[in-house]
């Protein structure tokens, strides 16, 4: 057994373990009778736990594929021969958000699990193919570099980058069913998944309200001309902060780029201008580590002085999430399932579009917010 190189990234083990008994397994193997390969195998070709394979392998038994006898393995039921045959479906995932640095690449990869798991439950076959769609910084066009990148891919999960809007519109224009992660444009209704960034946004400015904060900062990167999520915050971020008697005064700093160091100059430079905010709201975990680390240079005491919340997922801030740090979880594996229903939909009904989805997201509730604010971001998600 080899593993195939269709395999986009490090997806979490079940998933990898699925993804793998899937499209790796021949389907002349995939017979009624017929053996799947044995825990130690698979545990020792994908390096995952034994643990993992037999939970993935209960899942197969779950949806009636597979059957395991003690003692003797897990054989392939008949059923399997009925959802395996042309159920194949190629995905083309967009590959300059995935891989613009370890933590990015592992917030994309927890919204493919969930996609690969979606797909897998409905009976069908996802083969995730990597299409680099940029060349110096500018999304590729011509017609035959297309068709060459495009070759044999019949869905494609548009994941935000600079060019989404446009990517989305020449797929679709090429009869390629394409959804997307968050909208690609800020009055999108359709065949898009998201966190709900307004609602949450909204959330946090009136936690700030509820507290009586009188200066807060609304901290982005990227720049909202680039970040259709980033509008969404912002124009819930101000809905929130005027939900009280006395809105706060309001000011917004932005930076191009997701590199600490930057950002650390950036908000320096702001304080030392004499407006220091008394309530931070971040894009990202990694903007809100920085405000916390300034603060503390400063003198400034989180959060009876300065409350601090984070909105993790834009500067990918997954890998290392600060226990003190309050900061907006989004539903990852949920988006990746709703994607799967998504693209599922327009496979029956191509020309038809499908209505946005927007899940709601619920806050890790740290030290860096006062128990009023709490209180608040509690109530919602």
């Amino acid at each position: 057994m080899s593993l195939s190189s269709v395999d986009l990234t490090e997806l979490r083990p079940l998933d990898r373990v699925l993804a793998f008994v899937d499209y790796n397994i021949p389907p002349e193997k995939k017979r009624a009778g017929a053996r799947l390969p044995t825990t130690r195998e698979v545990s020792d070709l994908l390096n995952v736990s034994p643990a993992t394979v037999r939970n993935a392998y209960q899942v197969l038994a779950e949806r009636g594929l597979a059957r395991s006898d003690v003692g003797s393995g897990t054989f392939w039921t008949e059923a399997v021969e009925n959802v395996t045959s042309g159920a194949e479906v190629i995905i083309g995932v967009n590959t300059e958000t995935l891989h613009t640095g370890e933590q990015a690449t592992r917030w994309g990869d927890r919204i493919l699990g969930g996609l690969v798991r979606g797909m897998f439950n409905k009976g069908f076959s996802p083969r995730l193919k990597a299409v680099p769609i940029l060349r110096e910084g500018q999304l590729i066009t011509a017609h035959g570099e297309l068709k060459q990148l495009l070759e044999g891919v019949n869905a494609f999960v548009v994941m935000p980058f600079e060019f989404q809007e446009e990517l989305v519109q020449m797929l679709s224009r090429r009869g390629i069913w394409t959804t997307s992660v968050n909208p690609p444009s800020i009055s999108s209704t359709s065949d898009f998944v998201s966190p709900d960034y307004f609602a949450a946004s909204k959330q946090v400015g009136m936690a700030f309200a509820a507290a009586g904060r009188q200066r807060a900062l609304l901290f982005l990167s990227p720049g909202t001309e680039r970040s259709k999520s980033c509008q969404l915050r912002l124009a819930g971020f101000v809905s929130g902060l005027h939900s009280g008697e006395q809105a706060p005064d309001f000011r917004k700093l932005t930076i191009e780029g997701d590199d600490p160091a930057e950002a650390r100059r950036v908000f320096t430079d702001f304080l030392k201008q004499g407006w220091v905010p008394d309530a931070v709201y971040t894009a990202g975990d990694t903007l809100a580590q920085v405000v916390l680390e300034v603060a503390a240079e400063r003198g400034i005491r989180v959060p009876e002085a300065m409350s601090v919340i984070g909105g993790t997922g834009l500067a990918a801030s997954l890998a290392t999430r600060n226990s003190s740090l309050t900061s907006m979880v989004q539903p990852l594996e949920e988006m990746g399932q709703s994607l799967a229903s998504m693209l599922l939909a327009k496979r029956r009904n191509t020309d038809a579009a499908t209505p946005g989805v927007v899940i709601p997201m619920h806050f890790w509730l740290g030290k860096t917010t006062l128990p009023q604010e709490d209180h608040v971001l509690g109530q919602g998600g």
